[in-house]
């Protein structure tokens, strides 16, 4: 009997200890289940943002770099319609060359425009349907400038003259600001990337020197 009782009481310290260990394990599998429904929530989570927002944003940034494309292709689309027009080639005409030379989105627009003619649709039409809604104000601007003198029966050429010289003279103003925050951007670019490095190589060797020596 007193060897049963013995017995209990020297197994009671390690049926303790085995207890002790069983919930703590029980405890961890449970945190890192909780754990890990956690990050597969949140993974699901921004998997489904990214799968709603990715293409949105990749349209937006397709349509912008399609504006861009078509806003740089403007001048050259104007000084070829002036050509064109002192060629004495009416608008219709001076569109389908102009179509088939301009590379880019902004050519894809003007032979656009000229399909829609030969289907039936005015040019006036045709220029506000193309260039509508999401074109850059400036391609925007020019066609409905355009239609205009030409329902009006006003000389295109002088209409694509005064285009031609606005858009010079805009793109010089942006060459100008660009060019006025050279400077600025050249002094942001040193103090980030120079300043430091200088100041490394300056203060290191004293710092070195300063360590080893003895004081």
């Amino acid at each position: 009997m007193f060897e049963h009782a013995g017995l209990i009481v020297t197994l009671h310290p390690l049926l303790a200890g085995v207890a002790a260990v069983a919930w703590f394990t029980v405890l961890s599998l449970a945190i890192r289940d909780m754990t890990l429904g956690r990050l597969r929530r949140k993974a699901a989570a921004a998997r489904a943002a990214t799968s709603w927002c990715a293409p949105a944003l990749a349209e937006r940034l397709s349509r912008r770099a399609r504006n861009r494309m078509m806003v740089k292709s403007l001048p050259e689309a104007i000084d070829l319609l002036l050509v064109c027009a002192n060629a004495g080639m009416n608008l219709s005409n001076a569109l389908k060359y102009v179509g088939g030379v301009v590379r880019g989105p902004l050519g894809e627009a003007i032979r656009r425009v000229s399909a829609l003619e030969a289907s039936g649709v005015s040019l006036v039409g045709a220029l506000r349907e193309v260039f509508g809604e999401g074109t850059p104000a400036p391609v925007r601007m020019f066609s409905s400038i355009v239609g205009h003198a030409h329902a009006r029966g006003s000389p295109v050429s002088e209409v694509l003259k005064a285009q031609a010289w606005a858009t010079r003279v805009h793109r010089k103003n942006e060459l100008e600001g660009v060019i006025r925050t050279l400077p600025t951007r050249v002094s942001v670019c040193a103090i980030v990337f120079l300043l430091p490095s200088m100041l490394v190589l300056t203060l290191l060797p004293a710092v070195l020197m300063f360590i080893t020596s003895r004081w």
